[in-house]
């Protein structure tokens, strides 16, 4: 009997400070060829990394063309799906954040066109995630299949210089695992899923790297270039799972609603590292370690008022419907109350 599991890995990753001046010769070690390139970037960082970009093209040729992303919707999809296609370019170079990797990504994989993945901040796990997280026509976020990019390069002087709140994100969006693995399991033990144990082990991993530091400091290139490995093991555990389950569970579902309800409060990291603490409420777990490590990393948590709270939690599992979670053991909604009432005595709201 033969046992397939095929999932697909970059096949290079580059984790290093001012990665950017050896892009020529890493690509050429590499042996990734190219004849012309689009190179994608947010239309708000184009100003604000103008000298990097301009030296990235010119180590790289001129026979590109510059495309500029405005949001992560379905439609920009479609736009640059179509100028890689007129331009014949057999690369895609996405420099920027979430919305530009993710468009990135799914474009390269209906296009079967290589990737090369350059993210400016460290804000959530998609890095090397096989997921693109994309806007439909009516404005409602998805989470779209796709693969990982072809090569992952981090310089950490720019993960560096990115802003605070992001490199926090991140933090949260990782440590999030916590719960996601608590809702795989209890869906294996109550609603028949399978659990793959090496990608709970990568997920695992990717969290201890970070919560077992004594050190911890945002602005430290030796932490930022562990949480950058812890986030793309995350990336990973969900292509082996072939599954976002290994770091997505209810305490995503809580920041959908809050995006969904309230039109969001803070990047998605930041959410979800407050829907981390009140699932681990739900599962009646200690939170202390983690309330400690956002204190550490002066992470603050969006505030929402009592009707805002209780909005949020009803709609949350509506966000994912089939992903068995602790959500689905609630029986008396009166637990929300009770935890409000626990965070606002702790000053969280």
């Amino acid at each position: 009997m033969t046992l397939e599991n095929k999932f697909q890995l970059p096949n290079l990753l580059k984790v290093e400070r001012n990665v950017i001046s050896d892009i020529k010769s890493i690509l050429e070690e590499e042996n990734i060829k190219y004849s012309k390139y689009v190179f994608v970037v947010d239309e708000n960082l184009i100003n604000v990394y103008k000298d990097k970009i301009d030296f990235i093209i010119n180590q790289l040729g001129e026979d590109n063309y510059i495309f500029c992303v405005t949001d992560n919707s379905i439609k920009e999809v479609s736009k640059l799906n179509e100028k890689v296609f007129n331009f014949k370019a057999d690369l895609i170079i996405g420099f920027g954040g979430g919305r530009v990797l993710d468009i990135c990504k799914y474009v390269s994989f209906m296009s079967r066109v290589k990737f090369i993945s350059m993210p400016t901040a460290l804000a959530h796990d998609g890095i090397a995630s096989p997921i693109a997280v994309l806007k439909d026509k009516t404005g409602i976020t998805n989470s779209c299949g796709c693969e990982p990019a072809t090569a992952i390069l981090i310089d950490l002087d720019i993960i560096k210089s990115s802003p605070l709140i992001l490199k926090q994100s991140g933090v949260g969006d990782l440590i999030s695992n916590i719960v996601a693995l608590k809702d795989w399991k209890l869906a294996e033990k109550y609603n028949g899923e399978r659990i793959n144990d090496f990608a709970v082990m990568l997920s695992k991993s990717s969290i201890a790297s970070i919560i077992t530091r004594e050190e911890m400091s945002l602005d430290d290139y030796k932490f930022l270039e562990t949480l950058s490995y812890a986030l793309i093991m995350s990336g990973v555990a969900m292509e082996m799972a072939g599954t976002s389950r290994p770091c997505s569970g209810s305490e995503h579902m809580i920041s959908h609603s809050i995006d969904y309800i309230l039109g969001g409060r803070a990047p998605h990291g930041i959410q979800v590292a407050l829907g981390t603490i009140i699932s681990l409420m739900l599962y009646k777990e200690d939170y202390s370690n983690i309330i400690d490590i956002y204190k550490r990393l002066e992470i603050s948590l969006p505030k929402l008022t009592r009707e805002e709270f209780l909005r949020v939690m009803d709609y949350a599992p509506e966000t994912r419907k089939g992903r068995y979670t602790i959500f689905d053991t609630i029986d008396d909604k009166k637990v929300y109350e009770d935890i409000y009432e626990e965070l606002s005595h702790m000053g969280i709201f």
